[in-house]
């Protein structure tokens, strides 16, 4: 599926944690936001990408008063597995960490070849039609996102040092509520898998 999407005032309450079934390519055009990926801040500019695998939480931190313009794509890998046997196109998606290495930086892409490519996917006619149009594009897109990957392009957010610790400090403060993975997941904008696996590394 993709979609291209303008928000001229943007609610960032709209804007919550999610994950997918299957994989995303995100392209930013423009607007004043930064993106959380497993609790991983990315700051954003116009024509970076982001490669989001199937499974990761993320969100976007829109800033109001200023229009919101993006391209998102989400693809099953079975669509791959017939072209490319070996994986090599998903690996930007897999061989790395969760919220690891999400951004392709506007400098490290061919941005406008890729926002070409998604403009491309955006032709009317049959069901048919569409789904050439989809396909021929998702492709090159790939292959350039696994070109700037294996060049060593991605770049990963920062990652706040102290995240386990405010994670626990909540738990201290809030023993006599009910406490839950889901809650904290959501709270902290970590799958639970992943919260699941930094906290027993922080704590043992």
């Amino acid at each position: 599926s993709y979609h291209h999407t303008l928000d001229a005032s943007p609610d960032p309450a709209l804007f919550t944690m999610h994950a997918h079934e299957q994989h995303e390519i995100y392209y930013f055009v423009s607007g004043r936001v930064s993106y959380i990926v497993e609790g991983n801040e990315y700051r954003l500019e116009g024509g970076s990408l982001l490669a989001i695998r199937a499974g990761e939480v993320h969100k976007a931190n829109v800033h109001s008063g200023c229009a919101y313009e993006r391209m998102a794509l989400n693809f099953d890998s079975e669509l791959l597995r017939a072209l490319d046997p070996h994986g090599l196109l998903e690996s930007p998606f897999l061989d790395r960490p969760l919220g690891a290495g999400n951004l392709y930086p506007r400098a490290l892409m061919r941005s406008g070849f890729v926002g070409e490519c998604m403009r491309n996917m955006e032709r009317t006619g049959s069901v048919e039609e569409r789904r050439i149009a989809l396909l021929s594009n998702l492709y090159p897109i790939l292959a350039e996102i696994y070109r700037a990957f294996s060049q060593g392009g991605a770049r990963t957010a920062p990652e706040p040092a102290d995240r386990m610790q405010e994670v626990i400090a909540y738990i201290n403060e809030h023993l006599p509520e009910e406490l839950s993975l889901d809650l904290l997941s959501a709270l902290f904008y970590l799958s639970k898998p992943q919260l699941s696996r930094r906290f027993k590394q922080a704590t043992g």
